[in-house]
């Protein structure tokens, strides 16, 4: 079985307030996750002494998240992002 699932996240309006999330803070629970060229900011990953790095992707590039299953099936040798 295989689960594709397509998500958009639309821009965040002029004047929002900056502490709104689009969506909050979260693992991916799947396999994993590719982000297709993203045109837009806001993906950040959060390191291990709790800082929040942003990601930034370039054209042509795939970003490619381990998730929870992953992390699961490696005993923890690819930590879900």
């Amino acid at each position: 079985n295989s689960t594709l699932r397509l998500a958009h996240y639309p821009p965040v309006p002029e004047g929002t307030d900056p502490t709104t999330y689009r969506s909050a803070p979260h693992e991916d629970i799947d396999f994993i996750t590719l982000l297709c060229e993203s045109t837009g900011e806001g993906l950040e990953i959060l390191q291990k002494d709790g800082s929040w790095r942003p990601v930034h992707s370039y054209k042509g590039q795939i970003i490619v998240n381990a998730g929870d299953m992953l992390q699961n099936l490696t005993n923890g040798y690819y930590k879900s992002t």
